[in-house]
This record gives structure tokens, C-alpha cells and sequence, in this order.
């Protein structure tokens, strides 16, 4: 038995001793069943071996010491490590050459089918981003749009070794004469190519599947809730005029918030909820009812959710505060400049960049002396650095 893994090399290596022709026969089966197992040929897993020995020793993993016996048993004399490189990988594939002389569109079929791989090919339900940095990522986002971004970035430094992945799984299929290895070294040309990820259903695929099992790592998450279950969880998007009615007999109003909130989002350091929330709920508890209070911090942490999103994209940022009252926008514009001065120390001076300092520069200029468009972009420009 071997396990080969990408970045890792031989991570396993051993030999099972059956007593009968019958028990072999049912071991075999077995995992056949249990992992959708393809008949290859020895100089496949001989060529296999000798790429994976390779990965591993780049990697500092050397072979397990149970691959002697695997080697001995299979008559791999001369076994040595083959150094080769993506492209070159996929150049070696008889299904690239298959792939490269068909027209354009039929190469792109291939690669639009490969959102049903899911249904025949089990091994694909691993395939996600599980490593510590593609965690980091995710765990600066500030909401779950802006997750969903930064791992579409984090994604893209990954074009290599997802074509690699791709490209080891056409070679197994080829072997096999497996009728999809076309489609896997047709995506994995396209990785290299520099196709849009979000084109390529397997990687929306790995995508979701990394959401998935970040979230799913949460101590706090609970294993026995799906998804379809934690979306009915979810609390009732906000109806019209519900925040205002219940910021009503307070000093604050919507336009504020929305202001306010806006600026605790971009900051580069982190505002927690227990450092801006207290400016908020001090008005409005005394004068709502207990019952309403869960509702208001659903209210607040979705409205939060869209000012982070709305942030990120300047055209919308402009269209969010032009689109409001004169009185409105004075009022946006003044939540805005609370935030950022009650919460100066979430812009640290040593890592500001002069946009930054601009940003500070347009908000103690004030509203009447400010271009929208401008404004806008130096916010979407922190928000952009925020999750790289």
C-alpha cells in the first residue's frame, strides 16, 4: 500500500500479509468500493514514486521506511527520485496533446464539465486549502463576502500546485483509460494559463470546500448542524425602516451608523465589537424593549456585514452616501469622522501608508471639501490591503 501527497512525497508505505488468494481478493475490493480505486500499470506507480520521492526530499520529507519492502516486493530496482516540473508534467500527458489539438471551444467544454467530477471522482471531496496560511487568510476577513475574496486572492498564488494536483490526477486517469483525463489536464492548462479561477468549476469546487472546512474548525461550530440548517439559523434579513424605528427618541440615526460602522470596518487593526458597540447601544437600550434587543445586534452585525462589502467597491461606497439627504450625508459623513477619531489607535503611525494619511487629511477637511470619487477610493484601498 502506498499514499502519495503533494508536498509531502511517500507519506505512507506498507504491505498487508493475506493468508489466502481470497482474503487478498476481499482487500482489494474493499478499497476499491471505499475510495473508487483504477487499475494502473507498474511503470505508473514506478514513475509515480520516483516524482513523489522528489517532492518529498524538496519538501525535507524523507520516504517512509515502509516503502523498502513496498520497492523489494514490486521489483522497483533502481528506484530514484525524478525531478520535473508542472509544466513539464503536463506536457508529458498524452491527454495535453489530445487537449491542444482540439478547437477552442470543445477545450472548453472539457473544462466546463469539470463540475460533474464531483459525482465520479470521490478524491475530489479532499481537495481543499487546509494549511495554516490559507487559514491565516481567511481568519482576517471581516465578513463572509470579504473571506470569500481574500481566498479567491490566496487562491491565485496557488495556480501551480493545484495544476500540479490536476495534472498527477490526468496522468492516474490516462493509465487507466479513464475517459475524463482529458478534462483534468485541460484545467490544468488553464491554471497556468491564467484562466479565471471562478471559469474553472473544480476550483470553485476547492473554493467552497475551503470555506467549508474553515468554518467547520471552529471550536464554536457545532458538527451536527448542516449547512441547509445553519442558513435557516440565519437571522431575517433587515426590513425597511426597522433600524430606524428603533434608533427613534435617540440622538442617532441611520446615516450615522452607517458612517460610523464604516469606519470601524476599514481600520487596519481590528475595532471588537466591545470597543464601538458601547457608542451605539448606550442611547437605544434604555428605550427599546428587552425582547428586541437580540434583534438589534442581528440588525447591527448584517448592516455591519454590507458596510464592509459596500467599502471594498468604490463606485458603490459613492453611490451609498450621494444617494442619501443633504442632511443624510452630513450625518454619514460625521458617523464617519467619530469613528475615525475615537478609534485612532486602530491606525497605528508605523504601518500607514500616505493614502492612509490622505484618508485622515480628506475626513478633518470635512464633507464640503471632499470629492466622493476620491474619498471613496482611498477607503476601497484600505479595505483592499485589510485582506491581503
Amino acid at each position: 500500500m502506498l499514499l502519495l501527497k503533494q508536498g509531502q512525497g511517500v507519506k505512507d508505505a506498507y504491505t498487508i500479509t493475506c493468508r489466502t488468494a481470497r482474503d487478498q481478493k476481499s482487500i482489494v475490493e474493499r478499497m476499491t468500493e471505499e475510495v473508487g480505486a483504477l487499475t494502473v500499470t507498474a511503470d505508473y506507480v514506478r514513475r509515480a514514486l520516483s516524482i513523489a520521492l522528489a517532492d518529498g526530499l524538496t519538501h525535507g520529507q524523507p520516504p517512509v521506511p515502509g516503502l523498502i519492502e513496498v520497492v523489494r516486493l514490486c521489483g522497483f530496482a533502481g528506484l530514484r527520485p525524478e525531478v520535473q516540473s508542472t509544466p513539464d508534467l503536463i506536457a508529458d500527458l498524452a491527454s495535453t496533446r489530445a487537449v491542444q489539438a482540439l478547437p477552442p471551444r470543445q477545450h472548453g467544454d472539457l473544462i466546463t464539465a469539470s463540475e460533474e467530477w464531483w459525482d465520479r471522482h470521490e478524491t475530489i471531496e479532499s481537495w481543499f486549502e487546509d494549511s495554516d496560511a490559507a487559514h491565516s487568510v481567511l481568519d482576517k476577513a471581516r465578513s463572509a463576502k470579504s473571506a470569500e475574496t481574500a481566498l479567491w486572492k490566496w487562491l491565485e498564488t496557488r495556480r501551480d500546485w493545484w495544476a500540479r494536483i490536476l495534472a498527477r490526477s490526468a496522468d492516474v486517469l490516462e493509465t487507466a483509460n479513464h475517459p475524463d483525463a482529458a478534462g483534468f489536464a485541460a484545467c490544468a492548462m488553464a491554471l497556468l494559463e491564467g484562466r479565471s479561477l471562478k471559469t474553472i468549476p473544480v476550483m470553485l469546487d476547492v473554493h467552497e470546500q475551503t470555506i467549508e472546512a474553515w468554518v467547520r474548525d471552529d471550536p464554536d461550530f457545532d458538527p451536527g448542524l448542516t449547512f441547509e440548517e445553519l442558513a435557516q439559523e440565519a437571522p431575517a434579513p433587515e426590513r425597511k425602516g426597522e433600524v430606524a424605528a428603533l434608533l427613534r427618541g435617540t440622538e442617532l440615526s441611520v446615516d450615522w451608523l452607517d458612517g460610523y460602522m464604516t469606519a470601524v470596518v476599514i481600520a487596519p487593526q481590528m475595532i471588537m465589537p466591545n470597543q464601538w458597540l458601547p457608542a451605539v447601544l448606550e442611547p437605544v437600550l434604555p428605550r427599546i424593549n428587552p425582547s428586541q434587543f437580540q434583534r438589534f445586534m442581528d440588525l447591527l452585525m448584517m448592516r455591519a456585514q454590507t458596510v464592509s462589502d459596500v467599502a471594498s467597491v468604490p463606485d458603490q461606497l459613492v453611490a451609498a452616501i450621494s444617494s442619501r439627504s443633504k442632511k443624510g450625508q452630513v450625518e454619514w459623513w460625521s458617523g464617519f469622522s467619530d469613528a475615525m477619531g475615537k478609534f485612532r489607535s486602530a491606525w497605528p503611525k508605523k504601518g500607514m501608508t500616505k493614502e492612509d494619511r490622505r484618508l485622515f487629511e480628506v475626513v478633518s477637511a470635512g464633507l464640503a471639501s471632499t470629492d466622493l470619487a476620491d474619498f471613496a477610493a482611498l477607503v476601497a484601498l484600505r479595505q483592499e490591503q485589510n485582506l491581503s
